[in-house]
């Protein structure tokens, strides 16, 4: 489970397409989004920028996996922590995949780590910081 998925979370480039003019949306400057295992921390699981969709399925792409499966491909692999510290946007696809890992891991917790603000917010909305070790 190596590499990175990237995309920006409105599946545009920066410039909403037209050349020059400034981003349509705030959202469209954000660094696109990125899942990775940590090379140097092989349990880790590195969410970054602005993870959507698109994020996802580019990644399940290049594992050639559907989002469940990836989940407990990475479980089987060893995942046992999500850091969200360098994420700016997580969506409901991110919590799916983040969900999918959890029934390998019983009846230990997955630790995520890093999560701030709207990020954060997510996490403690959907109530899915109670069903995590949030550090």
């Amino acid at each position: 489970m190596e590499g990175t998925g990237t995309t920006s979370r409105t599946g545009r480039d920066g410039d909403g397409g037209r050349t020059g003019s400034p981003p349509s949306d705030p959202l469209d400057a954000e660094a696109p989004g990125t899942i990775a295992v940590d090379e140097r921390e092989p349990h880790v699981l590195r969410i970054t920028g602005a993870a959507d969709a698109l994020t996802v399925e580019q990644t399940c792409a290049r594992e050639g996996l559907d989002p469940i499966a990836l989940g407990r491909a990475l479980a089987a692999a060893g995942v046992t922590e999500i850091d969200l510290s360098e994420a700016t946007f997580i969506d409901s696809s991110v919590l799916a995949l983040v969900v999918s890992l959890m029934p390998a891991l019983r009846p230990a917790h997955l630790r995520v780590r890093g999560a701030t603000g709207s990020v954060l917010t997510v996490l403690t909305v959907t109530g899915l910081d109670a069903l995590v070790e949030l550090c």
